[in-house]
């Protein structure tokens, strides 16, 4: 069937459907033969099949498609391509050359809206980027800079995490000062991002800010936050205060934090605390932490589960009751503990539902908030 699609693809004219067609179907069966990358590679020059010729290069993947791209990249630069042969192994060294000449060159404007993406990557792979004097000078003044018109979700916590690389003192103090700020956007990246940047001396952090936080959704991230570096003890102390404050607010990252049984024996006891907000809020936990535990035998069941119809009902009833987290994390602490890392036909069906109850839960919260 292969040898027919690349007879098709050489015989019909390069820039039809049908040509589109074949080449998709060539990246999708990853063939590597010589007449098949050369044909592939042909489509480089139809504009509209480049993407989709990229897309099956990297998909065949083999040493001539690989170098197809690297020539092509160097004559019309594509971020998205440069970092999919960055991330390889057998193209990084000259990928990086290539994505370093175009920072080198671009516009100050450029080089802040490819950062981006370029700093989301790990440690290891995001550090040569920061090398450069001026890209270190550009990180330095954005991290304290309010957002301007050009923000995008995340852009700031990738520039912190970029300065980290170079003076992590000065990004702390940006992360921090950014969840201090109520009018910063995104405020719930910055919980992660100080955990990430200073471990545990991020509780004390966390922790003051939330006696003073009054945003919700960011309050939860903070509980998540927490959860996620496993410093649920913290909770204790607060719950067990001669101080109201701190009662109300170890009740409210409680409300998003499955705490121990002897904490919720301690919110038992708030529900009938001398102060009206402290009782709001060790009730609201209280709900959770049911919830939490229905979960927990939700998942329970969902891992000895065999019969596919009967999985998907579990998956069902899981998302209704199991804290969804928030868009900052891809996925729900959950979801990996279930199912690992490989990714499953239950995992794409949970991705593509999940954003409907995160966005419940935060317009219920924004206006419990606003009342």
């Amino acid at each position: 069937m292969i040898e027919r699609v690349r007879a098709i693809l050489s015989s019909v004219s390069a820039d039809s459907d049908v040509a589109l067609a074949c080449l998709i179907t060539l990246g999708l069966c990853q063939d590597d033969s010589p007449e098949a990358v050369s044909l592939v590679v042909a489509q480089l020059g139809v504009e509209k099949h480049r993407w989709q010729t990229k897309i099956a290069l990297l998909r065949i993947g083999s040493e001539a498609a690989v170098a197809a791209l690297l020539l092509d990249l160097e004559n019309q630069f594509d971020l998205s391509v440069a970092i999919d042969l960055y991330q390889r192994t057998d193209s990084r060294e000259r990928a990086l050359k290539i994505i370093k000449a175009h920072l080198l060159g671009a516009s100050t404007h450029q080089v802040e809206e490819d950062l981006g993406p370029l700093l989301d990557l790990s440690d290891g792979l995001a550090a040569p980027f920061v090398e450069d004097v001026r890209v270190r000078d550009l990180l330095r003044e954005r991290s304290f800079a309010e957002e301007g018109s050009g923000w995008r979700t995340g852009s700031k916590a990738s520039v912190i995490r970029g300065l980290a690389l170079f003076d992590p003192e000065r990004a702390i103090l940006a992360a921090l000062k950014a969840l201090e700020n109520p009018n910063a956007r995104d405020r719930e990246h910055y919980p992660y991002l100080l955990v990430e940047l200073v471990g545990d001396e991020a509780i004390k952090l966390l922790i003051g800010q939330a006696l003073v936080e009054k945003s919700t959704p960011v309050l939860w991230a903070i509980s998540r936050a927490l959860d996620e570096s496993g410093h649920k003890e913290a909770v204790t102390a607060l719950l067990q205060s001669g101080d109201a404050t701190q009662r109300l607010t170890g009740a409210r990252i409680a409300e998003r934090l499955a705490v121990t049984d002897t904490d919720v024996e301690m919110l038992e006891l708030l529900a009938g605390d001398p102060d009206d907000d402290v009782v709001i809020a060790a009730t609201r936990a209280l709900t959770f932490q049911r919830a939490a535990r229905n979960a927990d035998e939700l998942k329970r069941a969902l891992r000895a589960e065999q019969d596919l119809s009967r999985r998907w009902v579990l998956i069902d009833a899981i998302m209704e009751v199991a804290d969804p987290g928030d868009e900052h994390r891809p996925f729900s602490r959950w979801v990996s503990e279930v199912f690992g890392t490989s990714p499953s036909l239950e995992q794409e069906y949970i991705e593509e539902n999940i954003n409907k109850h995160r966005k419940k839960l935060r317009d219920e919260v924004t206006k419990r908030d606003k009342d």
